[in-house]
This record gives structure tokens, sequence and C-alpha cells, in this order.
């Protein structure tokens, strides 16, 4: 890595990520991203100088959609945004065919059953991930009404 780098290392949020990693990159001076879930990454976590990770977050990280729908029926849910471990690819085919009030609450829970890494038990990881899907489905179905 070059002095004024970024590195996005996902290991579970701040617990699983030594102190000595930070330390370690202000030292060389590379911008270290950690987040507890994979789909919290997002362009605000980016240096817009940085075109790798730039183009790494247009694809990967917290959920975007694009949601169509007839006569109250979810008909296809494109995903322009998913969280690395694959939920929202897997989401968004799970909920073609649902009713569109059913669909924000569905694609949380088809989320939580997907094998990501996020952790679970608390009221966090799993169940943040479940949440940013969530929002994800009603801003996407907010941008067709």
């Amino acid at each position: 890595m070059k002095r004024g780098e970024e590195a996005v290392v996902i290991a579970g949020g701040p617990k699983y990520l030594p102190p000595k990693a930070y330390e370690i990159g202000k030292e060389k001076g590379v911008k270290v991203i950690n987040h507890r879930i994979c789909c919290m990454l997002c362009e605000k976590d980016v240096c817009p100088s940085s075109k790798t990770l730039k183009k790494l977050v247009e694809m990967v990280g917290s959920p975007k959609l694009e949601i169509k729908v007839e006569n109250g029926i979810v008909k296809e849910v494109k995903v322009i945004r998913g969280a690395p471990c694959g939920s929202t690819w897997y989401m968004a085919r799970e909920l073609e065919g649902v009713r569109v009030e059913e669909a924000p609450c569905r694609g949380a829970l088809l989320v939580s059953y997907y094998p990501c890494r996020a952790p679970r038990g608390k009221r966090d990881g799993i169940h943040a991930s479940a949440e940013l899907h969530k929002s994800a489905i009603e801003r996407g179905l907010k941008i067709i009404k």
C-alpha cells in the first residue's frame, strides 16, 4: 500500500479489529474503514480521489434497489448496489410476486435468513442488515409512487 491510500476492513466492528490497525493506518497514511457489517459501507466512507474504492462502493455495500410494481405486486427488483455477502440479490429474487405492502418486512426477514457473516443474537449485526435492506426497499418503492 502506498501513503494516502484507503483500505476497507470488514472485520465485524471495532471489537474484531485491534486498535493497532488504526494506528498503523494513520502512520502509513492509510484510511481504515471498519463497519460491523458489510452492508453498511457507503459513498461517504470513501475519499472522492480514491477511484478504486469509489468504484467498489458503487457496486457493493449499503443496498440500493430499483423496484418495478404492477397491480400492487412486486414484478422486478434490480440491485444497483448490494451487500458483498450476496443477501441483497437473494432477497431481490425472492421478493418478486410479493404484495407491495408486505415487501419491506418480507425483505428484512429474507436477509435475516441468508447465511452472511453478520453477528446474530444481539440487536445489531443481522438485525441492522435487515433494517438497512428494509429501508432500501421502502426507498425503491417510493421512487415508483
